[in-house]
């Protein structure tokens, strides 16, 4: 870099009024934004407003429906309910139910080990179906038309790697896992009908 030669053009560089070359002054030139378009800007913006006011009807919606249901049932009723419920029984149904959630997700995940084969995936981890399981049930309680599903295979799929490919696996493992209960739940049926049958027969000998 060329040294200034005089003390005016010392303090034309030291104020910025030079450049420290000592060449001419060269305008500001307009560089290319770093931010993408106003279109695609505008695009993203319609879509988070179109997922808060649906977020925001689901949840009005939810807690009308809680409402209605309390009234239907009664405050009274409920809150007597919980007065009289044994500690006992409601420490066990707790249980129970933890450990149900706790077998759910084995069963799933052993499903998932099984039915996700693309190595570009991770290997699914028994904590991530836990978590999917849990999730899932709670919102599948909370809200309308068991969103808890879907949900719950959003959670696993992003675990996962590459929510977009995985996510058609894991809706696929959770089909199975619902036919496999329907099934389940038919041969208990038949297997209880039987039995009534014989029972009844014995009744009338």
């Amino acid at each position: 870099m060329p040294a200034p030669a005089t003390a005016t053009e010392k303090l034309a560089v030291r104020t910025g009024l030079r450049s420290a070359a000592l060449g001419a002054p060269a305008p500001a030139r307009r560089i290319p934004s770093i931010e993408p378009p106003r279109d695609v800007d505008r695009r993203r913006a319609r879509s988070a407003l179109a997922r808060r006011a649906g977020l925001a009807v689901l949840g009005g919606s939810v807690l009308a429906g809680s409402v209605f249901a309390v009234d239907r049932v009664g405050v009274d009723a409920i809150g007597n309910a919980l007065l009289n419920a044994t500690p006992t029984w409601v420490l066990a149904a707790l249980v129970l139910m933890c450990f149900s959630m706790v077998v759910r997700a084995f069963a799933w995940h052993q499903i998932l080990v099984a039915s996700v084969t693309d190595p570009g995936l991770q290997r699914p981890r028994f904590r991530d179906a836990f978590q999917g399981t849990t999730i899932g049930v709670l919102m599948s309680a909370t809200l309308p038309a068991r969103l808890g599903e879907p949900a719950k295979a959003m959670v696993v799929a992003r675990r996962l790697g590459r929510p977009r490919e995985g996510l058609p696996t894991v809706l696929g493992t959770i089909v199975s896992q619902t036919l496999l209960n329907i099934v389940a739940l038919v041969g208990l049926g038949v297997g209880h009908r039987g039995g009534s049958g014989e029972v009844g027969q014995e009744a009338l000998y």
